[in-house]
C-alpha cells in the first residue's frame, strides 16, 4: 500500500511543490518547510571523546590471550614464476607456530603475496620470514604506462582471464569506471577496451560533425599519476576460531558483510559460521573494501595454530598492495561556438590500474556539461604494479582535471569568461549550480580581484584565481537495515553493520533517531560494523548518510508508535490523541503527561525493538543493480582557487579555496564542512605532491614510505571556505544525499586554472612540482616569442 504526500522541494529562492507516492508505513518525509531540532544542527560527534582520549579501538590495537603475530612473505619481483617455496628452515625457528603457502605459480607485481607465517612475537615472525627460501624464474615486466601500451611490451596476463572475469573475481562487481559488454571488452596486448560509456553515461550526438562546424577547438593531452591511499591505519586483521567451524575476524573492512561472504565462500562455511567486525577504521577512501588476502591468511594461520593471529601491513606493504588511484593519460578535445555554446566534448583515456582493471575517467565528461555531443572511450592498460581499487570519487579527479582545464582553454580561445561560460553550459540538469557559481564568485572576488589578462601583472610573484565544476551521483543501497532497540530504563541502542571510517557514521544515525524520538543525539548509542547486525552497506560512493538515515528514522518511527500505544493504553485515551514532544515527554490532548522514563517503564518485558529498511527513492531508481541504485538527481559542486606563483623558483602556494557544494539536506553542518575540507586537502595532496615513482629497470617502487612519498602537510594548506547548499529533492524520508567524494573532484582543476590566470602557463601533468611548473613557464615564454 502507498499514500500520496505533498512535498516542498528545491533550493533557496527556487521552490516548488510536488506529490510523491510513499510506502504506507513510511514516516512523513521531511521537506523544505520542515523545522527540525537535531538534524541540520552542528552536533558534535557522538564518538569524539573516545577518539581524542585514545579509547577508540582499531584492529591493530586488539590484543587477545595467546595471540600470535603473522607476517606475509611477498615477491621482490615485478613478474616471475614461482618454482618452489621451501619453508623447512622457517618452521624450525623459535616461536614459529604456523606456516601457510599460497597456491600461486606466478607473481605479477612487487609485493604479490606468496606465503605467510605466525610466531609468538613480531621479531620471531620477521626472522622466520627471512628464512623462507623461494626459487623464482623472473619474467619480463613493464611498469611504465607508455611502455605497456606498445605492441611488443611484455604481457602482464598472458592467456589470463578476460577483463570482466578478472574484475568480477576480485571485487564481485563490474568496475564503475567502465561499461563492460557481456563478454568483456576486446584486449590487444596489455590494452583492454575501449569502453564507450560508463555507469555515469553513454556517448551521444555527433562529435565529429560538431567539431567540424565549431568556431574554436582545443585538443590537449593530460596526465595524472598513481596516488596511493595512504590511510593513517594500515590494513590489519585479527582472526581466531571459536570452534572448528566458527570463524571470527576483526579487520578494517569497510563492508563487514561483504568480508563475511568472501571468507565464508573461501572456507566453505555458511554466513552464520563467520563473524566479521570492527569498532573504528582509520580511514579507507575506497580501499579496505572487503576481507582481502591478509584476512584469509590470518584465518588460515589461526586454524593451523589453534590460536588467534594478528597481521598488520607495514607502510611499505600499504604502498605496494594496499590499493591506489590509477594513473591516466587522457586525450581531450572540446569545441565551442562564438556565442558561448559548448558544441562537443571528447575523451580518449588510457588508464592503468596496474595488474587490475577499472581506470576509467569518463564520468565528468558525460555528466557535468549540458552538451549535445559527447564521446568518451576508456581503455585499461595492464602493468606489473599493484592493483588499483576505488579511491574517493573513482576517475573523477583525473577526468575533471582534464575536462575543466580544457574548458578554460576553450574559454580563452573564444574570449569568454570561465564563470559565464559555466553558467551558460552546466546549469540545465543541475540548475542550482548557477547559485553555487554566483556564491563562489562573490566570495573569491572573481569580478573585483581577478585580473582578466593572464600573467599580466609585473614582478616574479603572480597571483591568480580559477574555477572548476564537479558532479556526483545519488547512489544508495535499497534494503539497508537499522534496528532500534528501546529499553525499559529509557536507553536507546541502534544496530547496523555499516562501518565508521571517520566521516561521522554514528553521529548522523544518532541524529536521525533522536529527531524522531524527541531526544538528543548524545542519548543514542549506535553500534556498528558487526556482520551479525542487520545488513547495511559499506560507506562507499559517499552513500552512507543517504542510505542509512532513512532506515534509522523508519525504525525509530516504529519504536515511537509502540511507545505511544503503550502510553495511550496506560492513560486510557486514544492513540490519535497522544504525541511525543521534544525531550521525550508524551502529552495527551487532555493534558495528561508521561515523561520519557515513565513511558519506557510501561514497555512489556525489558525492551522493544523495530527494524527499519531503506526503500528505493520515491521516484524509483534511474539505474538499479541487485543491491545498488542510482537516483535521478545529481549533486553539483563548484570550487574556486586563489594561488600565488613564484616564477623564479616554480613555487606554487595555494592561498585559498572556496568550495560550494550541495548534498541534499545538510544533515550536520559541522561534519559536512569537515568532509568538504578533507576532500580539498586530499585533492591538493594528489595534485601538488603525491606521485608513485617506479624503477623501470627493476620493476620496484622507489618511494614506498612517507619520507619520499610526499603528502600535503599543515603548512601547505590554504584557507578553506566551505559553503553548503541545501537542495531538497524529496526522494526519501530524510532527504539526505551524498557528499564525501564530490568534495575532492574540482579542487586541482581550479588550482590549475588559477595558475594560468596568474602566469599565462598551462599545467597539463600532475603533480604540479616546481620542475613541471618551470617547464610550463618556459613553454609559455617560447610560445610568446613565436
Amino acid at each position: 500500500m502507498a499514500r500520496s504526500v505533498a512535498l516542498k522541494i528545491g533550493y533557496q529562492g527556487h521552490f516548488t511543490t510536488v506529490t510523491r507516492s510513499i510506502p504506507e508505513d513510511e514516516p512523513p518525509p521531511w521537506d523544505a518547510d520542515t523545522r527540525l531540532r537535531v538534524v541540520g544542527q552542528s552536533v558534535p560527534r557522538v564518538d569524539a571523546r573516545e577518539k581524542v582520549t585514545g579509547r577508540a579501538s582499531y584492529t591493530r590495537d586488539l590484543h587477545l590471550p595467546g595471540m600470535l603475530y603473522g607476517v606475509i612473505i611477498r615477491s621482490p619481483h615485478a613478474a616471475a614464476e614461482v618454482e618452489a617455496v621451501d619453508t623447512t628452515a622457517a618452521e624450525k625457528m623459535p616461536g614459529v607456530r604456523a606456516v601457510y603457502v599460497l597456491e600461486r605459480s606466478r607473481v605479477r607485481y612487487q609485493g604479490h603475496e606468496i606465503a605467510a607465517l605466525a610466531a609468538d612475537s613480531q621479531d620471531q615472525a620477521h626472522d622466520a620470514a627471512r628464512a623462507v627460501r623461494i626459487r623464482f624464474k623472473p619474467r619480463p615486466f613493464v611498469v611504465s604506462l607508455d611502455q605497456a601500451m606498445r605492441a611488443d611490451a611484455p604481457l602482464v596476463m598472458p592467456g589470463g582471464p578476460t577483463a570482466g572475469e578478472q574484475v568480477k573475481a576480485r571485487t564481485g562487481v563490474r568496475p564503475v569506471g567502465l561499461a563492460w559488454a557481456a563478454q568483456g571488452p576486446a584486449q590487444q596486448g596489455n590494452v583492454v577496451g575501449p569502453a564507450a560509456g560508463s555507469l555515469f553515461g553513454k556517448n551521444r550526438g555527433d562529435v565529429p560533425h560538431a567539431v567540424q562546424i565549431s568556431d574554436a577547438v582545443v585538443e590537449q593531452e593530460f596526465r595524472t599519476p598513481v596516488q596511493t591511499h595512504s590511510c593513517l591505519e594500515t590494513h590489519a586483521a585479527v582472526a581466531y576460531w571459536e570452534a572448528a567451524d566458527r570463524l571470527v575476524v576483526h579487520c578494517g573492512a569497510k563492508s563487514v558483510t561483504r568480508a563475511r561472504a568472501e571468507l565464508a565462500d573461501y572456507f566453505g562455511l555458511s554466513h552464520t559460521q563467520v563473524r566479521v567486525r570492527n569498532d573504528f577504521i582509520g580511514g579507507h577512501f575506497g580501499t579496505k573494501a572487503s576481507a582481502l588476502p591478509y584476512s584469509v591468511m590470518a584465518a588460515q594461520l589461526a586454524k593451523q595454530a589453534g590460536r588467534p593471529v594478528k597481521i598488520v601491513l607495514s607502510r611499505q606493504d600499504e604502498h605496494l598492495v594496499g590499493g591506489n588511484r590509477p594513473q591516466n593519460r587522457m586525450q581531450v578535445r572540446v569545441a565551442g561556438m562564438r556565442d558561448g555554446t559548448l558544441a562537443a566534448v571528447e575523451l580518449v583515456n588510457h588508464g592503468s590500474a596496474g595488474a587490475g582493471f577499472g581506470a576509467g575517467a569518463a564520468g565528468p565528461f558525460f555528466s557535468v556539461y549540458d552538451c549535445a555531443n559527447v564521446a568518451a572511450a576508456d581503455y585499461d592498460v595492464l602493468m606489473n604494479t599493484g592493483p588499483a581499487c576505488a579511491f574517493r570519487a573513482p576517475g573523477h579527479p583525473q577526468g575533471a582535471f582534464a575536462l575543466e582545464v580544457a574548458i578554460d582553454m576553450l574559454c580563452e580561445r573564444l574570449g569568454h569568461d570561465p564563470v559565464e561560460f559555466r553558467l551558460l553550459n552546466s546549469c540545465q540538469r543541475t540548475p542550482w549550480r548557477a547559485e553555487e557559481l554566483r556564491i563562489g564568485a562573490q566570495r573569491i572576488g572573481w569580478n573585483t580581484r581577478r585580473d582578466p589578462m593572464p600573467g599580466a601583472s609585473r614582478g616574479p610573484l603572480k597571483r591568480g584565481i580559477g574555477v572548476a565544476n564537479s558532479v556526483w551521483y545519488s547512489v544508495y543501497n535499497p534494503g539497508a537495515q537499522v534496528e532500534v532497540q528501546l529499553n525499559k530504563d529509557g536507553s536507546v541502542v541502534a544496530f547496523t553493520s555499516t562501518s565508521a571510517p571517520g566521516g561521522g557514521s554514528r553521529t548522523v544515525i544518532a541524529q536521525a533517531i533522536a529527531e524522531e524520538l524527541g531526544l538528543e543525539a548524545r542519548h543514542i548509542e549506535v553500534r556498528l560494523a558487526d556482520a551479525d547486525y542487520p545488513y547495511s552497506p559499506a560507506p562507499g560512493g559517499s552513500k552512507l548518510t543517504s542510505t542509512v538515515t532513512p532506515a534509522a528514522r523508519q525504525a525509530a518511527y516504529r519504536v515511537k508508535h509502540t511507545l505511544l500505544r503503550g502510553a495511550a493504553r496506560h492513560l486510557g485515551v486514544g492513540l490519535e490523541t497522544v504525541r511525543l514532544e521534544p525531550g521525550g515527554t508524551i502529552v495527551a490532548a487532555s493534558g495528561e503527561r508521561l515523561d520519557w522514563q515513565q513511558a519506557c517503564a510501561l514497555l512489556p518485558g525489558g525492551k522493544t525493538a523495530a527494524l527499519g529498511e531503506r526503500p528505493d527513492d520515491y521516484d524509483g531508481p534511474a539505474v538499479a543493480f541487485s543491491r545498488l541504485s542510482m537516483g535521478h538527481d545529481l549533486m553539483a559542486g563548484v570550487q574556486f582557487a586563489e594561488v600565488t606563483v613564484d616564477e623564479r623558483l616554480g613555487q606554487l602556494t595555494v592561498d585559498r579555496i572556496v568550495a560550494v557544494q550541495d548534498c541534499g539536506r545538510v544533515f550536520n553542518p559541522l561534519l559536512a564542512e569537515s568532509q568538504l575540507q578533507g576532500g580539498v586537502i586530499n585533492a591538493l595532496s594528489f595534485g601538488v605532491f603525491e606521485e608513485r615513482v617506479m624503477d623501470e629497470l627493476e620493476g620496484r617502487m622507489l618511494n614506498p614510505d612517507f619520507l619520499f612519498y610526499k603528502l600535503a602537510g599543515a603548512r601547505e594548506m590554504p584557507d578553506i571556505d566551505t559553503v553548503l547548499l541545501n537542495v531538497y529533492q524529496g526522494q526519501t524520508s530524510t532527504d539526505a544525499r551524498n557528499l564525501g567524494e564530490p568534495a575532492k573532484v574540482a579542487t586541482i582543476a581550479a588550482v590549475v586554472n588559477a595558475i594560468y590566470n596568474a602566469t599565462g602557463a598551462w599545467i597539463t601533468e600532475l603533480p604540479i612540482t616546481p620542475a613541471r611548473l618551470l617547464a610550463a613557464l618556459a613553454a609559455r615564454d617560447r610560445h610568446r616569442q613565436t
